[in-house]
């Protein structure tokens, strides 16, 4: 789950650039010394795979709304309309209304709040 913003994030805690690309092979991991900066690699490889499990579940949801059809209907004869709500459905917004306010009080969702708020 490394995208470009940890890679730039651990270039800057570590003071040289750090890029993977194909001329990033063992060879140069030995170069740079990585292996005297663990814990700093670790640390943003740690933030990576929390936003990424985010993103992943962000994607997730908005996935199981796709197939999802709302039927909206009549209400008697009051001239105003109601959404005939089926109880998968219900069930499906109330598991990602939990999920959303987990994932806002978490300390990693920065590169996701805006996708979280909108959520």
């Amino acid at each position: 789950g490394m995208r470009e913003r940890h890679w730039s994030q651990l270039s800057e805690n570590l003071g040289f650039d750090v890029q993977p690309d194909a001329s990033f092979t063992f060879k140069k991991v030995l170069e740079l010394k990585l292996e005297e900066h663990m814990e700093t690699i670790t640390k943003v490889g740690e933030v990576a795979g929390k936003e990424y499990g985010i993103e992943q579940a962000l994607d997730k949801m908005q996935a199981e709304w796709q197939p999802i059809v709302l039927e909206i209907v009549e209400y008697k004869d009051t001239g105003t309309c109601i959404m005939k709500s089926a109880e998968e459905s219900a069930q499906l917004l109330d598991d990602h209304i939990v999920m959303t306010q987990a994932m806002s009080f978490s300390p990693f969702k920065k590169a996701f709040e805006q996708r979280i708020t909108t959520w």
